[in-house]
């Protein structure tokens, strides 16, 4: 099982490492009337092309193409997989790439576009999210980093970095990063130790022992924190296997009791969720980097890509951007509707007609 202590540490080594995963070219083109074209292409070694390896299931409703290249910086062939698919509407597009509560290692994707209609021009804005991989959300990453801290020690930011770190001494900068990794550890530890809680407050609250009569076990929490912080933040050698039944036993033997063991069999999904958490290797994509381009009407008016490429937003990332936090790409852009101009011009000239005849119709 992959723990929860090794995280940012296993993290770092895969980035490190990798050098043969998926490079993604993903296009978005929005059309006026809101409906909408999909290109997704990936880029990977030919040994690798008997699985599909794009994030959703491809059938017979994509267009694909499969050509091979030789690299010849890596001196091997590359498989480059090419599929498209028109939707009628984002919503639809969104239907198919998103999960709700998905608890998949695989990437989960929310899509939106928003037009506001002003006669003489339409706005749109679309917005791209790729959701929070690490499996447990009770707190945003925000309550412990800044903004600028999640350039830095999230998103490795090199101007960022050398912003941040301007005018620091060598044990100034090794002290801020050690700062920098105890919030990255209370967030993992926070945030897990808080899905066991809930579900212990949760089925504590079921049992008829008489345990659980004698002590409030909301009082206890800091306790509770106190003594399991070992298992979600460093390595310890009584917590290698980390499961929700091992906790429940460590509880029995922390408070002399057998009422904690009990609790698994209360309720036959008791705990379960949380280990399926626990078991997700939300580091499976951390060997592949995406290239995202939206074609939108109009012309650009804003967005938080990360180039503008002939006028359109482009943005460049890997696992970092989206393992501790959602990520989503935005862009908004405005469309002169021509027919509007035509159409208040015919009015005008109808009017005018109109009231000219009537001033000439009251003379006779």
């Amino acid at each position: 099982m992959k723990k929860i202590a090794q995280t940012l540490v296993v993290l770092a080594f895969i980035l490190l490492l990798s050098t043969c995963g998926i490079d993604y070219t993903i296009t978005t083109r929005i059309n006026s009337d809101g409906s909408c074209e999909r290109i997704m292409i990936a880029r990977l070694d030919s040994s690798d092309l008997g699985e599909n390896p794009f994030f959703i299931p491809i059938d017979s409703s994509w267009e694909k193409i499969t050509k091979m290249e030789y690299d010849s910086t890596e001196n091997n062939t590359i498989a480059v997989v090419t599929v498209r698919k028109k939707y009628s509407s984002v919503e639809e597009m969104n239907k198919e790439f998103y999960r709700k509560d998905s608890l998949s290692e695989v990437q989960n994707l929310t899509m939106n576009l928003h037009r506001k209609f002003r006669w003489f021009y339409t706005k749109y804005r679309y917005e791209e999210t790729y959701a929070q991989q690490f499996p447990f959300r009770y707190f945003p990453l925000s309550n412990y980093f800044t903004e600028e801290e999640i350039k830095v020690y999230i998103y490795e930011d090199p101007i960022a970095d050398s912003i941040f770190f301007s005018g620091k001494d060598s044990s100034e900068h090794v002290q801020i990063e050690e700062e920098l990794e105890h919030k990255a550890e209370d967030f993992i530890y926070d945030n897990t130790l808080e899905e066991f809680y809930s579900e212990l407050m949760r089925t504590s609250q079921m049992s008829d022992h008489k345990f659980f009569k004698s002590i409030n076990l909301f009082e206890e929490k800091e306790k509770l924190m106190d003594e399991f912080r070992p298992c979600f933040t460093i390595l310890e050698d009584n917590c290698i296997d980390t499961t929700a039944f091992l906790i429940l036993v460590k509880l029995d033997k922390l408070y002399k009791t057998n009422a904690f063991t009990t609790l698994e069999t209360i309720d036959s999904l008791a705990f379960k969720v949380f280990d399926q958490k626990l078991n997700t290797d939300f580091f499976a994509p951390a060997d592949e980097d995406y290239e995202h381009n939206v074609l939108l009407p109009g012309t650009l008016l804003n967005t938080n890509a990360h180039k503008i490429i002939e006028g359109n937003p482009q943005w460049s990332f890997d696992l970092t951007y989206y393992v501790y936090c959602d990520f989503t790409m935005w862009a908004e852009s405005k469309r002169t509707n021509n027919w509007a101009y035509i159409v208040t011009i015919i009015l005008i000239i109808i009017s005018i007609t109109m009231g000219i005849t009537q001033i000439r119709s009251r003379r006779l």
